[in-house]
């Protein structure tokens, strides 16, 4: 249903439109009832009424099973389809195995609290602060991945165990805000899902880079790796690349992500070259994964770039 409305002024001071008829009625709304209005940021207003907001719950039997990938992956896919509250259930009762994946799942989804635990149920209530946004959500990732990204620079100079664990627990939280973006996405209608969805997508398998580069890093000879030189000008241009395509998403700075995009590309066919060189010289194999890592951590910052450009 497509309508157009003109907007109105009421009390001289107050803008007002006028509602569909025929979605009041649908919705069962009266003089008085509540909605929420969201400002996008595509400069578009959604309004939702509050039954849209009712509580969902799904209840997923889990009987006998003892996959944990299967149960993680049902447990996650309910979280992002919007349910508030997810209740597990199981006959005779839900074993050690089951409960101790469920409460480890838990962990990793924001806004998820035990409500109930029992030999039979384990059952679990989203609870969410209502004015998240999608874009801060995703502004939050772009700036734990640029925390790691930092990390990298320092790992490169001063080989540490703390850099790797560092990085490997932001690992955990960029995965959770991008699980939270899925669900914002999902239960919020009128939003460009794809763009935000690829832009999401292309941070969290970004960290996914940052921390293979950094396991691949702390293999290879640290006197050797202190002395590499080309290793630590690639790291330097993509932490500019990351740098300015984190601030273009935020400031949705279409000019700016392009310019990231066009970087992208030339970064990339000057690695092409160094990478031969690399194999011409036998460089420790290790050397040319971390090579491989950043052309791969390149594309994603470039993906960035491009959800930017789309997003205006």
């Amino acid at each position: 249903m497509l309508e157009h409305r003109k907007l109105q002024i009421t009390g001289g001071a107050t803008y007002t439109i006028s509602l569909p008829r025929q979605w009041v009625i649908k919705n069962k709304l009266k003089k008085g009832s509540e909605l929420t209005v969201i400002d996008l940021t595509t400069n578009d207003l959604l309004i939702r009424t509050h039954t849209q907001k009712d509580e969902r719950t799904a209840t997923l039997d889990i009987s006998g099973e003892e996959d944990a990938g299967y149960i993680i992956r049902r447990f996650i896919t309910k979280y992002i389809q919007g349910y508030t509250t997810i209740a597990f259930i199981a006959n005779p009762k839900i074993t050690p195995t089951a409960r101790k994946i469920l409460k480890e799942t838990a962990v990793l989804l924001i806004g998820l609290e035990l409500y109930d635990d029992s030999a039979t149920e384990v059952t679990f209530r989203v609870l969410l602060r209502e004015d998240i946004s999608v874009d801060e959500s995703v502004s939050q990732m772009a700036d734990l991945c640029f925390s790691s990204v930092e990390e990298v620079g320092e790992f490169l100079s001063n080989p540490s165990s703390d850099v790797a664990s560092n990085v490997a627990q932001r690992e955990v939280e960029v995965d959770k805000f991008y699980f939270l973006v899925l669900r914002q996405l999902a239960t919020t209608a009128g939003i460009p899902n794809t763009t935000w969805i690829r832009a999401a997508t292309a941070i969290e398998r970004a960290h996914d880079q940052i921390e293979r580069i950094v396991k691949l890093a702390s293999d290879v000879d640290k006197t050797a790796l202190r002395k590499n030189q080309r290793i630590k000008d690639a790291y330097g241009r993509l932490r500019r690349l990351y740098s300015d395509a984190s601030d273009s998403l935020k400031r949705v700075d279409a000019v700016k992500a392009n310019r990231v995009v066009e970087e992208v590309t030339a970064f990339e066919q000057s690695q092409s070259k160094q990478l031969d060189e690399i194999i011409k010289q036998k460089e420790d194999p290790r050397s040319i994964l971390i090579y491989d890592g950043f052309y791969r951590l390149a594309a994603h910052i470039s993906d960035v770039g491009e959800a930017v450009v789309n997003l205006t």
